[in-house]
Order: structure tokens, then C-alpha cells, then sequence
């Protein structure tokens, strides 16, 4: 009876890294613990499942075979490459390797963690995760792989003692940098190619998770944040992929697994650690912030610098356009939100489009929907873009019309009506217009009055 009540008052598993489901996962005591010895490992050869090898079982349960082996473990599994690092259990396990800290020595050392203090061993690791990233860069695919690399290297700089690693663990991550902005890039290109809604929500989840692995690459101790966070285009990479996160998040949890919310939750983690240096430096220095937002917003021209608002809102700054009349931006720098006039760039505000209400009318639709912003104006607006479907240059007045572009195709917006393949909800009186595309069979217009009626 005493054993049936019996509870561990330890934090040890909250603070231990769960495998995903698949061959991993009967592996799990290799994470939970450094107890297993070699010899375990070979009697227990009958534990391997069957979807890995021989080779892949023993260099998984063997990376903690050893308290005090595990960096050098590490090292040797690189070179032997036995291990497919592009899987997230490996990632999970390389990461539990690295940062759980382990007793501490009686000359203040951190017994499990001297290897990365050593300059040789330093060197080392880098010049393997080097072949490793070479190996990694060919697909976005492989970003568990790449998130593995990050670990390595920010677990490394934290440990180490000498300026020659430092400096090599910081030309690693801008290595690393560019080879997982690219796969945004890459990823961009697919979006706005893409009609399928699946396939949508697919790209769209795989661009939050390359983004949060290149944004990984800032992920140091707080006192080397500013030596990768230096020019303009560290900056500018930075709050890029913040939009992109922002904007391309699955709207329901039930979309996202485990793996995908964890890497969310860490990169949020990292904003509130980066937010108050980052906040100080675009003040006084806005040229990478600009081009974070011109890379949303393609004709953005600033025309004043930006400025902080006050607290409670200093995660917020705000500039102006050049554009006559003016138009507030303002920026997020925790959350990487967006505002033109106070309404988000390319779509509903978050709230709106996850209400009920909302999901009921339009289910999975919704996300072909663009919000536009409007005003009420006697000339076009400057190319206001979006990154998704349509591409503007429109104004608004009751007596005149206005033409813009739609994959090289031409409509015509005249007072509260738009025409040739799309179907739309016009509030002129507020300046704010919505586009369907023509595959969204929910509206029907009305021909005697200058507005259309939702039907099923």
C-alpha cells in the first residue's frame, strides 16, 4: 500500500526532454539518464526497433553512456555520422546532452561540461558541425538538423574560454544564418505559388519552423547577443522571420504537435530576452528595421525614424511614410505584428479569424482570405502589397474607379464594387475592403443594392 501512494517530489521529468512518437520513443531511458553503460548496451540488443539499424540504436543510447563522455560522444558521433541528425529525437536527445548541468566538480567546474572549455576540443566540434551543416543546407528539411547545430554551438559558447572559439562558434551561427534564410526565401517563393489549402497550411507551418531555426542562430547568453545582432542585416533577418512566425502560425493548437510548439515557445523565450536591446537599437539605428519591413510591405518608405512608444506599449514602435497623406506603421517587437493605420498587413487581425463565428462561415477558407486596407483617397495608394494573393495600387472614392493588378491579371474597384473572378464585401464608409477568391463559393452578390449577402 505504501508503494501505490508513493510520489517523487523531484523536477527531474518536468526538466527531461519527452522523444516524438515513432522508433525513438522506446528509447526514452537514454535520455532520462547517463546510468547505461556500454556493456547495457550490447546486452540489450533486442531493444533496437525495427525501423533502425544496429549502428543507429548503439550510437543513440551510447551519446549518454557516461556522465563524463558525453561531449566526447557527441564528437565521435559527428565524425562517424551514424546518427541522422535531421531527426527530432536525435535533436532532443543531443539537447537534454548539452544542457542538463550535471553535479558540480570540488573545483567549481561543471563536472559533465569540461570539454568545451578546452580550446582544442573547441575547435574540433566546430570544424565537425562545419561538415555537418555542408551535409544539412541541401533541403529545409533537414532543420531539425540544423536546430541541432545551433544547440551545439550556443552550448559551446557559453563554455568557452578562449576568443579564437568564440569567434568561431559566432562565424558558425551567420553560416548557419544564411543557409536557413535562404530556405525562407525558398519557402516565400512556394507560398505564393501555392492553391491548395493543405498544401498551404503545409508551407506555412515548415516556413515557422525554418524561421525559429534561423532566428535559433541569436540564441546566446545575454552578453554575446549584441555580436550577432551587430549590423543592420542581423537585425533585419531578425524581425523578418518574427513576421513570418507571426503571420504563418497555425490559428488552431490542433495543427501544431509537440515538437512544433516547444520551438515556438523557445523562440518566445528569446524575443523577451532580445526585446530591450533590440528595442534600444532600432531607435537609435532604424535602417534594419526598415528593411525587416520592406520585406513585407515592398513600397515601404519611412520618412521620419522610428519611436518608441511609451510604457505599457514599448514593445511597440511607430514611424510614418512618405506617401501623401501619411500612413502610421507600426511594429511589434515582441510578437513581430504589423500595423498599417492599426490593421495587419495581409489578413484579418488573429482574434477575428479564430472566433467561431468566424471558423463556422468559412472553415478552412479563411485563410485565403486578405484584408486590405483602403483609403478613402483621390489618387493610388503606393503599391500596397500583399505577400499572399493580390498585389494593389488602388485608391477609393465613391465617384471614381480604380485598377489593380492580380497575377498579371486587371480589376476594377468602383465605389463598392469589384468585378472579373473575385467577389468582394466593400465598407466604404470605413475605408476597410475584403477579398474573396473566386474558389470561395459563400457570397452571392446583390444587383440592386451596392453590397453582397453570405450564403451557404
Amino acid at each position: 500500500m505504501t508503494n501505490q501512494y508513493h510520489w517523487d517530489n523531484t523536477i527531474r521529468d518536468h526538466c527531461t526532454f519527452r522523444l516524438p512518437p515513432g522508433p525513438y520513443r522506446a528509447l526514452q531511458y537514454s535520455v532520462s539518464s547517463t546510468s547505461h553503460t556500454s556493456n547495457d548496451i550490447i546486452a540489450n540488443q533486442s531493444e533496437c526497433p525495427g525501423e533502425l539499424n544496429f549502428h543507429e540504436f548503439t550510437a543513440f543510447v551510447g551519446i549518454r553512456s557516461g556522465a563524463r563522455l558525453q561531449w566526447l560522444n557527441i564528437l565521435s558521433e559527428l565524425r562517424s555520422g551514424s546518427l541522422k541528425f535531421q531527426e527530432e529525437a536525435v535533436y532532443y536527445l543531443l539537447k537534454q546532452t548539452v544542457c542538463q548541468i550535471g553535479p558540480w566538480a570540488t573545483d567549481g567546474q561543471r563536472e559533465w561540461h569540461i570539454e568545451p572549455t578546452e580550446m582544442e576540443f573547441g575547435k574540433l566540434l566546430l570544424a565537425e558541425l562545419a561538415v555537418l551543416l555542408d551535409r544539412m543546407k541541401a533541403h529545409w528539411h533537414n532543420v531539425d538538423g540544423i536546430l541541432v547545430i545551433t544547440t551545439l554551438v550556443s552550448r559551446l559558447l557559453a563554455s568557452a574560454k578562449d576568443d579564437v572559439v568564440a569567434q568561431g562558434c559566432f562565424e558558425a551561427m551567420r553560416q548557419v544564418r544564411d543557409v536557413t534564410y535562404g530556405w525562407v526565401k525558398s519557402i516565400l517563393i512556394k507560398l505564393k505559388n501555392v492553391e491548395d489549402d493543405a498544401r498551404l497550411q503545409e508551407y506555412q507551418k515548415q516556413l515557422c519552423k525554418v524561421a525559429a531555426a534561423c532566428r535559433s542562430t541569436y540564441d546566446v547568453d545575454q552578453d554575446k547577443i549584441l555580436d550577432l545582432l551587430s549590423s543592420d542585416d542581423d537585425v533585419s533577418v531578425f524581425l523578418h522571420c518574427a513576421t513570418l512566425i507571426h503571420y504563418n502560425t497555425p490559428l488552431s493548437s490542433s495543427e501544431a504537435d509537440d515538437g512544433f510548439r516547444d520551438l515556438l515557445r523557445r523562440d518566445w523565450q528569446l524575443t523577451h530576452r532580445i526585446e530591450p536591446l533590440l528595442g534600444a537599437k532600432v531607435v537609435k539605428q532604424s535602417e534594419g528595421l526598415d528593411m525587416a519591413v520592406g520585406h513585407v510591405w515592398e513600397f515601404f518608405k519611412p520618412s521620419f525614424k522610428w519611436k518608441r512608444l511609451s510604457s505599457p506599449n514599448s514593445r511597440w514602435v511607430h514611424t510614418h511614410t512618405k506617401s501623401s497623406p501619411k500612413q502610421d506603421v507600426q511594429y511589434n517587437l515582441l510578437s513581430g505584428q504589423l500595423l498599417i493605420e492599426g490593421r495587419p498587413i495581409g489578413q484579418l487581425p488573429r482574434d477575428i479569424v479564430t472566433h467561431p463565428t468566424y471558423s463556422r462561415i468559412f472553415g478552412q477558407a479563411s485563410r485565403c482570405i486578405i484584408s486590405v486596407v483602403i483609403h478613402a483617397l483621390t489618387a493610388p495608394l503606393e503599391g500596397f502589397t500583399s505577400d499572399t494573393l493580390w498585389y494593389w495600387g488602388v485608391g477609393l472614392q465613391s465617384s471614381q474607379s480604380y485598377r489593380c493588378r492580380s497575377r498579371h491579371r486587371f480589376l476594377w474597384l468602383s465605389g463598392s464594387h469589384i468585378f472579373h473572378h473575385s467577389l468582394t464585401y466593400l465598407r466604404a464608409h470605413i475605408g476597410v475592403g475584403l477579398l474573396y477568391p473566386e474558389t470561395l463559393q459563400v457570397w452571392r452578390s446583390s444587383e440592386t443594392v451596392g453590397y453582397t449577402d453570405a450564403k451557404r
